[in-house]
């Protein structure tokens, strides 16, 4: 059986660049301009919630992808345990100031991702995120030891799931093509983005 999610309609919908340049000035106005008559007041609130629930529905989108491809991967991987709540993250080193329970707008802003411990050596982080220009879904991770040591680099993946250079903040990434997106896509096909996790899992 194929692993795939569901695209949101108001995803691709905010895909198109035009609509993304819009919807983006539309999230920067925090509050409605002075000059706005009561029928604009209205229509201004009403665009500003829609993104919200564009939001949302992306946030379920990662979530969904997540589970498809790094949360199953993970449940074949031992020796590894998920910081559950904010608590156990801060209880470790608060000096990251990262996130554990992200809300949908800091996924949008950014990404999803889940922190886990390695018998009690090293922190991974698994992540999932969309990119522009050409649009794809890409999974990532990162993991550091207990001294704070990048070890990202030192193990060594097939070229075909994941690129040979670290990318932004250090993280291994898979390849744009291996998961591309268009507006005209309503399913997104996970299998090899699977494969990409199970592989990473396999060399733990």
């Amino acid at each position: 059986m194929e692993r795939s999610v569901l695209l949101p309609e108001s995803y691709r919908f905010y895909m198109q660049l035009q609509n993304r340049n819009a919807l983006d000035r539309l999230v920067e106005q925090k509050t409605p301009p002075p000059s706005l008559n009561w029928n604009e007041l209205k229509n201004f609130y009403h665009a500003q919630f829609s993104f919200q629930v564009t939001q949302y529905a992306y946030y379920l989108f990662l979530r969904e992808a997540w589970e498809k491809t790094w949360g199953d991967a993970l449940s074949q991987a031992e020796g590894l345990s998920p910081f559950s709540t904010q608590g156990d993250y801060d209880s470790y080193n608060s000096d990251y100031g990262e996130k554990v329970l992200l809300a949908p707008a800091d996924v949008w802003d950014d990404s999803l991702y889940q922190l886990y411990r390695r018998r009690n050596r090293e922190i991974w982080w698994f992540g999932i995120a969309t990119v522009f220009g050409p649009d794809a879904l890409r999974l990532y991770w990162y993991c550091h030891d207990n001294a704070g040591e990048d070890v990202s680099r030192k193990i060594s993946l097939v070229s075909r799931y994941w690129e040979a250079e670290s990318g932004e903040d250090n993280c291994r990434e898979t390849p744009i093509p291996l998961c591309l997106l268009n507006t005209d896509m309503h399913t997104v096909p996970l299998d090899e983005l699977y494969q990409a996790a199970v592989h990473v899992i396999n060399t733990l």
